[in-house]
């Protein structure tokens, strides 16, 4: 007989809704005319078309044709985030085979992505997980089962990671309280898989990833808090007592984060953190306008602070913190100390090699010193040869003191000494023209002595540039060899 077959799903039940005809299987809708052209012969012997579902039951080979595309279509709308359409598919499959274990799976991914912070289905998702083990053949069980939890813990991560976000821009008690609920959300949910005999554990890292996100939101928050408190100038006592509750959240946040994780350098970053929020409202406080009779005006004076109790309780936490945090320190020292030395015990033939290089490069090094020193002395030499009188300047000094000498000579003579004056007046004069004579010697001298050093200077500042070049280069390949043998195996491998 003729019927109606699905394009998209190959169904053939349909039912007649306001003038369309609906296909059962996937919900495809079609006109009068496209249901006439999809029209052909079936072997089937169910209803027609009617205005009701049909209420025979299809039989196995033609419901699985639609149950596989049906997946297909589900599997498709997930993939393109449209989770809800997703789910609704998987639920159809569900109709048509209870016990469709891709459906159930499928459907526990659809169900836990629509997830919201005031509508969590993460549990009712782990749910729909353990119904497709239930269902799935023996050997693809533990498959499944790790899927299900990598997708708990995915989904645990972006549900901490919208607490973040909302916990960042308002560090109320409501937010600070969602990350103990999310946590626990999460938790039941694999409680969920364990009570109903898929033992699982907390995913590896979920708890270090958690406590991470509650650090940076926390470190988020104080910038919002302090930022916050810094635009108003002169705060009141009710805008202090939100900073206040505010930074009481941000630590606590922080105290959250540390007894969530088990990384160690993970709690060193939530320690510092945690002290400097407990240090953010010391010496903060309100102020209050009041009348200043002596100057006959209104003044801002302090009004609300921290109390005194208040303030000793949080220096002793912060001295708490700062020993744990020191005890944190040496213990992750210590630790990458064993592991490093551990490591290149087994790689002792590279660790020989690094070593041996880095001898070499050391002693090279100091050659390299010793050359660049002599360059120095060589360019200083030249240099001084630089400052050096010029031979005409040279010259013209020698004539000058002997100019001084005659005329020393010439005042200590008598009256009746004229002639000798004379002559030596005359060779004043003389040494005068040769001094004339000789400066316009001089800068050519200059000149000449200038190319001459010049020529000197430029292949020993050469080399000397091509030698710290080089020293450079030792250097920085020591460095990387210090560098390689600090380093563990998570570094090198």
């Amino acid at each position: 007989m003729k019927k109606i077959v699905c394009e998209l799903c190959e169904g053939t039940e349909f039912i007649k809704e306001n003038g369309m005809f609906v296909c059962q299987g996937c919900g495809t809708k079609y006109t009068a005319e496209e249901a006439r052209n999809l029209m052909q012969e079936v072997e089937s012997n169910f209803a027609a078309v009617t205005g009701t579902p049909a209420v025979n039951v299809p039989s196995g080979n033609s419901n699985q044709v639609q149950i596989d595309n049906m997946l297909v279509l589900a599997t498709t709308a997930y993939e393109a985030h449209n989770y809800a359409e997703a789910e609704n598919y998987c639920n159809r499959v569900i109709e048509l085979d209870a016990m469709c274990y891709k459906a159930w799976n499928l459907k526990g991914k659809a169900v836990g992505w629509q997830s919201t912070i005031t509508n969590l289905r993460i549990e009712e998702a782990s749910h729909s997980f353990c119904k497709a083990i239930d269902f799935a053949p023996e050997e693809e069980k533990e498959d499944l089962k790790g899927q299900a939890v990598e997708t708990l813990k995915q989904l645990g991560i972006a549900l901490i990671s919208m607490r973040k976000k909302r916990f960042s821009d308002n560090p109320d008690t409501t937010e600070l309280n969602g990350f103990t609920s999310d946590k626990v959300t999460v938790l039941d949910a694999l409680l969920v898989l364990l009570s109903h005999g898929n033992a699982v554990g907390i995913p590896e890292g979920f708890l270090d990833e958690v406590a991470k996100l509650m650090n940076d939101a926390g470190a988020a928050a104080m910038i919002t808090a302090r930022t916050t408190w810094e635009k108003v100038e002169h705060p009141s006592k009710e805008e202090f007592m939100t900073y206040l509750d505010w930074n009481s959240n941000i630590c606590e946040v922080f105290r959250q984060a540390i007894n969530t994780g088990n990384d160690d350098e993970g709690k060193i970053a939530q320690y510092k953190n945690l002290i400097n929020a407990l240090k953010e409202p010391i010496g903060k406080y309100s102020q209050k306008s009041e009348w200043n009779s002596s100057f006959a005006r209104y003044d801002w004076v302090k009004d609300y602070a921290l109390t005194a109790a208040s303030e000793n309780s949080r220096l002793r936490e912060i001295s708490l913190c700062e020993s744990k945090l020191t005890e944190l320190e040496e213990k992750v020292a210590e630790y990458k100390k064993i592991i490093i030395e551990t490591f290149w015990m087994a790689h002792a033939d590279k660790k020989a090699a690094f070593e041996d290089e880095k001898k070499q490069l050391s002693e090279k090094l100091a050659t390299l010193d010793a050359d660049i020193a002599e360059s120095d002395s060589t360019i200083n030499g030249v240099r001084t040869e630089e400052k050096a009188p010029t031979p005409s300047e040279a010259e013209i000094e020698n004539l000058r003191d002997q100019i001084r000498d005659l005329m020393k000579r010439k005042d200590e003579l008598g009256m009746f000494s004229g002639k000798e004056k004379k002559r030596i007046t005359e060779e004043i004069a003389t040494f005068n023209e040769r001094i004339d004579s000789l400066r316009g010697k001089i800068d050519e001298e200059k000149k000449a002595r200038a190319q001459d050093i010049l020529k000197r200077l430029v292949p020993v500042q050469e080399e000397k540039a091509a030698l710290i070049s080089e020293r450079v280069k030792v250097t920085e390949r020591i460095s990387e060899i210090e560098n390689i043998l600090s380093m563990g195996p998570e570094d090198l491998i």
